[in-house]
């Protein structure tokens, strides 16, 4: 039978410890876990959890609308409805969760801006940079939500953001299959079909987060 190998630090006659990087990562979310749970107690912060949904998903309709005809919107430039969707995102979920500060949920304002940035730049991404760099943002938002999805707790709107997570993954999916395969829809599209996926978890996270009626 072969031996399992020592590491420094391991004393002679026990068992050598167990890798540390799962129990880690259940402490980390263990903590985050926690943190969700003092998240959102300000008076009538359901509320704007879903006015947050709601202008999201307007500024979503914008960049369709834009689009539909033509990019003759005044004043309107591709990239526009990310930027500020992302800055609401990071400026009202800073304001709601005082006095704590949730870093992870900021994070997915903090990339909108940056797709968003991205397509004012380079609106059909012609660089291979640029294409990289959206990619990787794109997924990284899909990622994030998952995350956040399974370190909130039960009855907390865990599964709209979950499923926010998952569908904005399919979403980045299909912009891979658009772009190597069909090459016809374009990134804003996308962008501003996961804005829309971001505000419809965002309103379920509010309806979820209502408080209980008093009998």
């Amino acid at each position: 039978m072969s031996r399992e190998r020592r590491r420094p630090g391991d004393k002679k006659g026990r068992a050598p410890a167990p890798p540390r990087v799962p129990t880690d990562l259940k402490e980390l979310m263990s903590a985050r876990c926690k943190a969700n749970t003092e998240l959102f107690r300000q008076h009538s912060a359901w509320l704007r959890l879903v006015a947050l949904g709601v202008l999201l998903i307007d500024l979503a309709i914008l960049t369709f609308v834009n689009i539909l005809f033509e990019k003759k919107l005044v004043g309107y430039s591709p990239g526009t409805g990310s930027i500020f969707g992302g800055l609401l995102i990071a400026i009202i979920i800073t304001r709601l969760s005082r006095p704590g500060f949730a870093v992870d949920w900021v994070a997915i304002g903090v990339l909108n801006v940056a797709l968003g940035i991205l397509l004012v730049q380079d609106p059909l991404l012609t660089s291979m940079m640029t294409l990289l760099v959206f990619c990787l943002l794109f997924m990284a938002g899909g990622v994030l939500k998952l995350w956040i999805g399974a370190t909130l707790g039960p009855g907390k709107g865990s599964a709209s953001i979950t499923a926010g997570g998952l569908t904005g993954l399919l979403c980045f999916g299909c912009f891979l299959v658009d772009r190597f395969v069909t090459n016809g829809i374009g990134p804003e599209v996308f962008a501003a079909i996961d804005l829309t996926l971001s505000g419809f978890a965002f309103v379920g996270l509010g309806v979820a987060s209502r408080p209980p009626k008093a009998k």
